[in-house]
């Protein structure tokens, strides 16, 4: 808790200011632990909800998903898909991650008893270097393996008093570590169930061990093996034949597997057969089974499943005679993780059995495979509890075996990245999972570095994996926290409690009927359905690959789902055929191609290009749309010679849209439609196809507004209303017209929206929109569904991961095995059937008005009993789904008039009833806009990119001279360099005169509002726009100041982390300290802060212009304010201005090293309402090609939401924050953290300052504390 104003600490800062652990109370940054306004992604979630995240909302929006609550439970969701898809688990279970159905809810903790069961959390332990011919831990070892055979050791008496194995290459962690633990006992125990111990303590990472081919090999006492030239760090050494006794790493795989904890063996074979590498791994296998029937006190069951991969998706199942290629089908399990459900089972009795399916299988699977064997482990244990009868404890768990080539090394890869795909899904238990992991290097004698260089270079990467700490297999502990969790979240929807309730029913029928029911997994892509236990008789390859085929009932195992549930408020499951994304490919000729050859679903075959074959998954598309709910069609069309009209897309968009006119559902009694066109590229609208096809109306920035019942749309496009099915041919066929000219690159697409509205007989509303993307490749759709901050990744977020009936298209034509476009397209097309939609839901806006209300109601009653940062928040969570909800009451009460309300961030951006042109013609705050000013104690709660002012001077004199050979095209919206388009939020223009610029203008109101604000100037070819418009904002903003205001500036030139005072006299450049406020930006350490005059502003303004021009670097001139207010309160904001020149250098390095610790730490990603402008003087390109490259890269930097500088604000809640630690201070007992000590003194400093500026008749400048 060591900073309460962000100026560094491991506990964050209220205020945001520096990079945190613990999060920032006003969330300006990426953070683990989240925020407690939730302003930005992170893994905990948001207290507030006001930010997408996987832990969900404490003030819960997140049913309808505005942004407001959670990503994986959302019935009206338009949020990212997020964590369902992870096996990972976080503490809880395996069956997910945060958000996931096995994961507590945030309000929910425990202090459960101590359960001797579970051995101590590995992850607390520190690694010793462990000597080799220490006596103490011999001593130590046989002493503990003594007690462990007698079983007569207390939990009292066994203290931790072996060595750990080394560390994994994670020194500094190790040393960490262990500074830590001298500050607490050490008593650990090491205990499991009845006589299940652990010898030795091994954290929690991914270990390597390499076994070498002989012991001549040895060569490196540090435990380093070098391959070729290159020398790797190990875990271990081993020679072979391995000796279990003597790893300790391989003995505590065997051993964990005793306790009930899941384990892997990763087997790196790189270009070695797989029959070489199988050694180790039939020794520990053969020692787990020995293990196993030396304890007569327990019964226990193992089943062997093995597979091979050859390609993403389709699987071998190497325990069949001659079996074929199947589609796997992924399941899991919230205790033993990951598995191939389709696989069959073989029933291990003995140690050969074991071992027999690791060489068996390691010789049967092809050499480019990759192998996944599975050994499920139930232990059944007697218990004997005092005064009852006899009882069992039964014991889940799994070892995982892969035998991996260097190119399966990228299933690891994935694993590590949350894979969504098969077989890397398999891993993601094995790889950052709670597993206990360890991975084999079999190095052998001659070709080492040919054979295993690879595979010995990856595993230095797996050593720096750390994996959740292992968990209890124990069913029963499973059944009792599940129990908890699920009665804690009570706001749980039917179809979640219904999938809670299969699993604890089929947990709680295990550990009545133990030896006699199969352990269950559950279809991660399925439906919670029953299914028949798995086989353990092998059954026919063809047999094998029907079950595989069939979605509905998967061969091995029960399928429901241990993810995160897709719709957590839908009333009724939608089926499976709904959520998942289903490819087509349409033949434009007259080849024939099977489904299976492409991984289709369904292909199509057309002759004619007028023609449009009946497809089945494109008509379930059509009557879902029809119904009022929402769908998509994402496409490639690879065949350029097809014009555009006759392509089956729009064919097919065409029909679908006609039929929702001809064929309406009975109870509707008039439909319209919505119709948005645009041809985009990455984050530019390139052309608005519905602005009667004028290629003059783009290119513009892209930006997608939602609904909270439908998709995207692209904002500040126009569009067209359609009544009747005749309207729509005529519209499309217009709206293509325009588009050939602008799908130049494969990345480009067109993108369609239609928003339909459907009047309905009891006085409901439907609305839903049909969205259609399409391209002559899949670039485009892939590049929005990656992480790629040059597309839009909102714009398909609805489509692929959304509440959405999906199809994907892909056109090919009778040479689609050598068009690289075609194939490129199915194989990217094909990637995203992988990810599942939510399930959709009828778009009523009655359901959406009554869970409103409701909202509303439940929020209001916390608002009564709320206080301080709480009730703010509540306050605009309240005020924005008012908003929402009496936008779509207008709906019910003008159906004939009004259309759907769309919102984008907090602003509603749909047309009113009465505008024409389809354009808004004032956008509505959800909140408060930068343009209203809201109540100083709330604030501007939404993030906004850096605006860009591109001014452009006419040069009559030609000033640029001989330079100006490139010419720069100017237009109303864009500025063209070598056909290479830049479109800054404005283009000014000015022939003489004033500049006028309404962006610009606007930032005095900001400041004097009481909000920081910056200005970042660039001046090329001899323009003076910079200096002018710092002089003339900084006039105004002190003209505009209230009576008995203030105004303090800092003027300085910075270069080469030198700085120099341009307010004192004589000042030399020094080196360059920062000092900062916690209410306004860093300054200077030791600048002058001093009262600025008007008299004084122009001629300093020039004299930093001067400096900068002589000497270089960078002018900042911060104004500081200090702003009386009605109610006695004052605002302390600051403008900075920045005076750059020609050179783009300093905001080059600020954007690539992004840090609050710099001069422009607050103007370039902070609390900020920030604008660069860039002043061109002529039409040289040369010349103004590097601002307007940078001018590009600001506009992709989104600031910080702005906060409110007011002084009462600040003192409450400092003072709020120094009685919690003084708390803190005096719960520790006379023994205090000298940290927090001073930390109290150094906030109680700033408050004492703040507290008497407050009361201060002004005079002096606002303080600040060097960082």
């Amino acid at each position: 808790m060591t900073s309460i104003y962000g100026m560094g600490g491991p506990m964050g800062s209220m205020y945001g200011m520096g990079s945190n652990l613990m999060g920032s109370m006003y969330g300006m940054g990426g953070n683990p632990m989240g925020s407690m306004y939730g302003m930005g992604g992170n893994p905990m979630g948001s207290m507030y909800g006001m930010g997408g995240n996987p832990m969900g909302s404490m003030y819960g929006l997140s049913c309808y998903n505005m942004g407001l609550g959670s990503n994986g439970a959302s019935m009206y969701g338009i949020g990212p898909f997020n964590s369902r898809m992870s096996f990972r688990s976080t503490g809880g279970y395996v069956g997910g991650a945060f958000g996931s159905l096995w994961r507590a809810p945030s309000a929910y903790t425990s202090r459960p008893k101590q359960d001797i069961s579970i051995p101590p959390p590995s992850s607390s332990l520190h690694e010793e270097m462990r000597e080799e011919k220490d006596d103490t831990a011999g001593t130590s070892k046989d002493s503990g393996a003594k007690a462990t055979a007698r079983g007569e050791a207390t939990l009292g008496a066994e203290k931790s008093k072996t060595h750990a194995v080394e560390g994994t290459g994670a020194d500094k962690k190790d040393a960490d570590a262990k500074d830590a633990e001298k500050s607490r006992d050490r008593a650990m125990p090491t205990a499991m169930a009845s006589s299940h111990r652990l010898t030795k303590q091994v954290n929690d990472n991914v270990h390597v061990i390499a076994v070498l081919a002989k012991e001549s090999m040895l060569s490196h006492p540090d435990k380093s093996v070098t391959v070729g030239t290159n020398t790797y760090q190990m875990d271990e050494v081993a020679v072979s034949p391995v000796n279990i006794d003597k790893s300790d790493l391989l003995r505590d795989i065997v051993e964990q597997t005793h306790c009930g904890h899941n384990v892997s063996i990763l087997a790196l074979c790189g270009s070695q057969p797989y029959t070489a590498c199988t050694e180790p791994i039939t020794a520990v296998v053969k020692r787990m089974m020995e293990s196993f029937a030396e304890d007569k006190a327990q019964v226990t069951q193992v089943k062997a499943s093995a597979v091979s991969f050859a390609e993403a998706g389709n699987m071998i199942d190497l325990l069949e005679a001659n079996a074929k290629p199947a589609k796997a089908e992924i399941g899991s399990n919230p205790i033993y993780g990951p598995c191939v459900m389709n696989a069959s089972e073989k029933d291990i009795m003995s140690a050969a059995e074991a071992a027999e399916v690791v060489i068996g299988t390691a010789a049967k699977a092809a050499k480019e495979c990759l192998v996944v064997i599975m050994y499920k482990i139930k232990q059944i244990r007697p218990v004997t509890t005092s005064g009852a009868a006899p009882a069992k404890d039964v014991y889940v768990s799994s070892m995982l075996v892969a035998m991996v080539n260097d190119a399966g090394m990228q299933n690891l890869k994935a694993a590590e990245k949350h894979a969504t795909t098969e077989p890397a899904l398999i891993f993601t238990n094995a790889i950052g999972g709670a597993s206990r992991t360890v991975a084999i290097v079999h190095v052998p004698e001659k070709d080492a570095e040919k054979l295993v260089g690879g595979a010995a270079a990856h595993s230095q990467g797996l050593r720096e994996i750390k994996n959740s700490p292992t968990r209890s297999g124990n069913v029963k502990r499973f059944i009792d926290y599940t129990e908890r969790a699920a009665a804690a979240n009570t706001k749980a929807s039917p179809e979640t409690t219904a999938k809670i309730d299969r699993m604890l029913k089929d947990a709680k029928e295990l550990l009545a009927r133990p030896e006699q029911t199969p352990l269950m997994a559950y279809n991660l892509f399925g439906s919670n359905s029953s299914t028949s236990p798995p086989e353990t008789v092998p059954q026919s390859g063809e047999a094998a690959a029907k079950k595989a085929d069939a979605p509905a009932e998967p061969a091995a195992e029960k399928p429901a789902e241990t993810v995160a549930v897709a719709s957590d408020a839908t009333p009724t499951a939608k089926p499976e055929s709904e959520t998942q994304v289903r490819l087509v490919v349409c033949v434009d000729g007259t080849a024939t191609i099977l489904a299976e050859r492409v991984r289709a679903d369904e292909v199509v075959v057309r002759t004619h290009p007028d023609e449009v074959p009946e497809s089945d998954t494109l008509k379930t598309l059509r009557a879902v749309f029809g119904k009022g709910r929402n769908v998509a069609l994402l496409s490639a069309e690879t065949q350029p010679r097809i014009p555009l009209k006759n392509q089956y897309t729009w064919k097919s968009v065409a029909e679908i849209l006609t039929k929702a006119f001809e064929s309406p559902p009975v109870q509707a009694k008039d439909t319209c439609i919505e119709l948005f066109m645009s041809v985009v590229r990455k984050r530019q609208v390139l052309c608005d196809l519905m602005a009667n096809g004028a290629a003059s109306a783009g290119p513009k920035p892209l930006g997608t507004a939602s609904s909270p019942l439908f998709g995207p749309v692209l904002v500040d496009t126009t569009y067209k209303t359609l009544r009747q099915a005749l309207d729509v041919k005529p519209a499309l066929d217009q709206a293509l017209q325009a588009a050939p000219a602008h799908l130049t690159e494969p990345d480009s697409m067109i993108v369609m929206t239609a928003v339909l509205k459907q009047l309905k007989t009891n006085d409901d509303v439907v609305v839903a929109s049909f969205m259609a993307a399409s391209g002559p490749s899949a670039a485009g759709v892939c590049g929005a569904m990656s992480k790629n901050p040059d597309y839009s990744r909102s714009l398909l977020s609805y489509a692929i991961g959304g509440p959405c009936v999906t199809s994907l298209l892909v056109c090919v034509g009778n040479d689609h095995e050598s068009n690289e476009a075609a194939k490129s397209s199915l194989t990217d097309m094909h990637a995203l059937t992988k990810q599942p939609n939510h399930a959709s839901r009828d778009g009523s806006v009655m359901a959406f008005i009554d869970y409103a209300k409701k909202g509303l109601e439940a929020n209001r009653l916390k608002l009564e009993r709320a206080q301080g940062e709480e009730r703010d928040r509540l306050t605009a969570v309240l005020k924005r789904l008012q908003i929402m909800h009496d936008d779509y009451d207008n709906l019910l009460k003008c159906r004939g008039e009004s259309m759907p309300a769309y919102y984008m961030g907090d602003k509603r951006v749909s047309p009113t009833p009465g505008m024409s042109g389809g354009k808004p013609e004032d956008a509505t705050d959800a909140t408060a806009s930068a343009h209203e000013k809201p109540q100083k104690d709330v604030g501007v709660k939404t993030s906004a990119p850096i605006r860009v002012s591109a001014v452009i001077m006419d040069d009559d004199d030609d000033a640029s001279g001989a330079a100006n050979k490139t010419p720069m095209e100017v237009t109303d919206k864009e500025l063209i360099i070598n056909e290479q388009r830049y479109t800054p939020t404005e283009v000014v223009q000015v022939k003489g005169g004033s500049i006028r610029s309404a962006m610009i203008d606007e930032m005095h109101k900001i400041v004097l509002d009481g909000y920081n604000a910056a200005m970042l100037t660039s001046d090329v070819g001899g323009s003076t726009v910079g200096i002018s418009m710092a002089v003339k904002t900084i006039t105004v903003i002190m003209r505009g100041l209230p009576k008995d205001s203030e105004a303090f500036w800092s003027v300085t030139v910075s270069k080469d982390n030198k700085v120099k005072d341009l307010l004192a006299d004589n000042s030399p450049y020094y080196d360059l300290h920062l000092a900062s406020s916690p209410l306004f930006g860093n300054v200077p350490y030791g600048a002058n802060i001093v009262p600025v005059a008007e008299a004084q502003v122009e001629p300093i303004v020039r004299e930093v212009r001067n400096e900068v021009r002589e000497k270089g670097g960078v002018g900042y001139i911060a104004v500081i304010l200090r702003i009386l207010q009605s109610d006695g309160d004052v605002c302390v904001p600051s403008f900075l201005v920045a005076i750059a020149g020609e050179s783009v250098e300093e905001y080059e390095k600020v954007l690539s090293t992004r840090s609050s610790a710099s001069l422009l730490g607050t103007a370039i990603g902070g609390p900020c309402n920030s604008i660069y402008v860039a002043g061109i003087r002529g039409k040289s390109g040369e010349m103004a090609q590097p601002v307007l490259e940078l001018a590009a890269k600001m506009m992709r930097v989104h600031n910080g939401p702005l906060r409110s500088c007011s002084l009462n604000r600040f003192i409450t809640q400092t003072e709020l924050a120094v009685a919690a630690m003084q708390r803190k201070i005096e719960a520790s007992g006379g023994a205090p953290n000298p940290q927090l000590l001073s930390q109290v003194g150094r906030i109680g400093t700033m408050l004492k300052d703040a507290q008497n500026m407050l009361k201060s008749p002004g005079g002096s400048a606002p303080a600040v504390y060097k960082r």
